[in-house]
């Protein structure tokens, strides 16, 4: 069996959708014997013993980390290294040097968009055998800074349609939350002044004139980061501080009742661009777990959102940066259960169609299985 490296900064017990993606790769990918290099994080000595996969930890710090990686690379002798984030695609750079070993790098969004940090990204991409990204929007970056296409696959994320799924019963959240008889809007996403593009902020904005047509409306933001003061400030300052229900600490287990107990899935991303480059939504996983739990999403026209959402079909996209357009949308939705009813169809229909975790799978271990064969004929 062909043995596989795969080398990351992020994997669990650390959380994150890179975390989630890059588990469930080296999980269940069963044609390849996949061992897994990544730091040191807190608990994960009890994680690892029940993983059922082998991972070999480093030192937390980024240096060591890929100086360690390089030694294990240097004694592992894999036939493919898998570089689940640019930072460690050095190590796949020099496997292919020494030993003529392909490597394949994945990459999300921001980790790519730093035009200071352009060349750089681009001398290591270019390298590799295969990209892997995860939306149009990332693929014209990686166009952009000089990959060629025929290098380039997309594969979306998956969701555990098992797990997220629209007959889970709420009742009793409802009622822990005083949530009866209301209409919910929900946003799950990190509130961190490094990612004020996830438009939390755009919502509370709207929020009073949607209540002005439904009264009834609350705002519940899931999640934590540096910038949740900032958003109880500005949601009091609107006059809707009330209405804005901020939770953290939320396990993943529980996501699933959370959308299932929400009329509208909203995360109104917008592209930030700066001297330094571009920050947006790589892709939105978020709208892909609420349409598996049968929900309607309101997203912005930005970045990978429109791989996510089908608009007018599974949600509505809206111009981020015109807040009528956004409140339209809502009040739209929260009127009429018939239309929320057929886009939460729709869009649990569509993710089994195309984004269960055997379909990623099937396509991410192709990718890897033509990589390894392609060298082994050239070698």
């Amino acid at each position: 069996m062909k043995r596989v490296l795969l080398i990351t900064p992020d994997f669990p017990p650390s959380k994150g959708g890179i975390q989630s993606l890059l588990w469930d790769i080296a999980c269940n990918i069963k044609k390849l014997s996949i061992t897994v290099i990544t730091p040191h994080r807190y608990k994960d000595r009890d994680f690892d013993e029940r993983a059922g996969i082998r991972v070999i930890r480093t030192h937390p710090n980024k240096i060591i980390f890929l100086i360690q990686s390089i030694l294990f690379t240097l004694f592992l002798c894999p036939d493919i290294v898998i570089c689940g984030h640019i930072i460690s695609a050095p190590v796949g750079l020099l496997a292919k040097g020494l030993f003529n070993k392909p490597y394949i790098v994945y990459t999300y969004a921001l980790e790519i968009m730093a035009e200071r940090r352009k060349n750089i990204v681009s001398f290591f991409l270019k390298h590799a055998e295969k990209i892997i990204t995860i939306s149009a929007f990332t693929k014209n970056r990686l166009v952009y800074l000089g990959v060629k296409k025929v290098r380039i696959k997309i594969i979306h994320p998956s969701v555990d349609i098992y797990r997220f799924r629209p007959d889970i019963d709420t009742g009793l959240l409802r009622s822990r939350l005083n949530l009866n008889n209301k209409k919910v809007l929900l946003t799950v996403a990190r509130m961190a002044k490094n990612e004020r593009y996830k438009g939390q902020d755009s919502v509370i904005d709207v929020l009073l004139d949607v209540l002005k047509k439904c009264p009834d409306t609350i705002y519940l933001i899931i999640g934590g980061g540096d910038d949740k003061e900032r958003l109880k400030k500005l949601a009091r300052d609107k006059g809707v501080g009330e209405r804005v229900i901020f939770l953290e600490d939320i396990k993943d287990e529980e996501l699933s009742l959370f959308y299932c107990l929400c009329d509208i899935f909203v995360m109104p991303s917008k592209e930030i661009h700066t001297k330094d480059g571009v920050k947006a939504e790589g892709f939105g996983i978020g709208f892909l777990e609420a349409g598996a739990c049968g929900k309607p999403v309101i997203g912005g026209r930005s970045g990978g959102i429109p791989d996510a959402v089908i608009d007018g079909k599974t949600g509505i996209l809206v111009d981020s940066e015109n807040p009528l357009e956004l409140r339209d949308a809502t009040i739209k939705l929260l009127k009429n259960s018939s239309l929320r009813r057929e886009m939460g169809d729709n869009a649990r229909r569509r993710i089994e169609e195309k984004f269960t975790l055997q379909r990623i799978i099937e396509q991410t271990e192709r990718v890897f299985l033509s990589v390894i064969s392609h060298n082994s004929l050239f070698a």
